[in-house]
């Protein structure tokens, strides 16, 4: 028999573990980094730093910080320490919409395709507003976990119900 399910809740119980997927042809682009004036790239440390801003671009995905520290390793990036007032991540979906993530740091660690956020962390995509203090995103998986311990700054997460009841929100049970 067919029993309409409220898509609340179905989009709640998705988006404490997951948002939907990040397109994945995005991965297989080449990442750009564009700073301001003042990068300076210190080979020996295989570091890049850009104390006056950096933008790194890879396919629909595009961070823009006051700040960036590039670590390289060999050929690639092995990582990416930002910060800014705040700093800003997008993304598009799967879905065609976009992710949106604020925070006052961001470290991207390639190797882990995790980014590690602290500080005001804000994120905004089609499932809704997640906000905390300290929040990692698995790129891979999209899987969004809170790391802080402090009870006032948990994950805390609004999600806007959609309200057309079709077809479409009722389940084959």
């Amino acid at each position: 028999s067919m029993k309409c399910m409220p898509k609340l809740t179905a989009s709640l119980l998705l988006m404490a573990t997951t948002t939907s997927m990040a397109l994945d042809s995005d991965r297989t682009q080449k990442i750009t980094l564009d700073g301001g004036s003042g990068c300076v790239t210190r080979q020996k440390e295989q570091q890049t730093e850009c104390p006056n801003g950096l933008v790194v671009k890879q396919g629909s995905m595009v961070i823009k910080a006051k700040y960036g520290l590039i670590g390289h390793q060999k050929k690639g990036i092995q990582n990416i320490k930002m910060t800014g007032v705040p700093v800003y991540f997008e993304q598009k979906m799967e879905s065609g919409e976009l992710m949106v993530i604020l925070a006052q740091k961001m470290d991207y660690v390639k190797k882990d395709e995790t980014i590690y956020l602290k500080g005001d962390v804000k994120i905004t995509s089609d499932m809704g507003v997640t906000t905390g203090q300290e929040i990692e995103i698995n790129l891979l998986t999209q899987e969004i976990s809170s790391l802080s311990d402090n009870p006032n700054q948990q994950f805390h997460m609004e999600i806007v119900p959609e309200n057309d009841w079709s077809e479409s929100n009722c389940q084959e049970l």
